[in-house]
């Protein structure tokens, strides 16, 4: 049934990839495919998905994370944001790294658990900030540990910080 899900996978992204074949062509063929596998189509569908959804969220993972490892200075420990060396304890970093990963929340990329896990894996990997600095951090910030995906699926993305990821982008 893998097989298959990764068959069915690689079918849909070539049907994607083709922009001179219309939605409901696609539809059809995928539908077809589905239809020889008989009674298993439906859970080779749901297995086909959780292999996209988790392309996605790795790919965005990936940008989002390399974004700040190129802002980061690991010689300094800081790390640049509008052509200013910032120590990463900063709250700017903090709403900045906030606001890329906000972006993707709403944009349906990332889950807010996935958020929360992204954004403790830049602090600590990226930034190499240490629990009690990244905790203190989020204290300032009035954001319990374990409600960080709360924060970040609730909160607002100020509008000049979004004009300001526009322009890093």
């Amino acid at each position: 049934m893998l097989r298959q899900a990764a068959d069915l996978f690689k079918f849909e992204n070539s049907l994607l990839k083709n922009k001179t074949i219309s939605q409901e062509t696609k539809d059809i063929a995928t539908q077809e495919f589905l239809e020889k596998l008989g009674p298993y189509g439906s859970k080779v569908r749901d297995i086909s998905h959780q292999m996209l959804e988790k392309q996605n969220y790795l790919k965005t993972r990936a940008d989002i994370k390399g974004k700040f490892e190129k802002m980061f200075d690991p010689n300094t420990g800081k790390v640049t944001l509008d052509n200013v060396q910032l120590d990463p304890s900063r709250s700017a970093v903090f709403d900045s790294v906030s606001a890329e990963i906000q972006k993707a929340i709403s944009e349906g990329k990332l889950t807010p658990e996935q958020g929360a896990k992204l954004q403790n894996k830049i602090y600590s990997e990226t930034f190499g900030v240490g629990v009690n600095e990244y905790s203190d951090v989020l204290k300032r910030k009035g954001v319990q540990g374990d409600s960080l995906a709360d924060y970040l699926s609730s909160a607002e993305i100020d509008s000049s910080l979004k004009d300001k990821l526009k322009a890093i982008q």
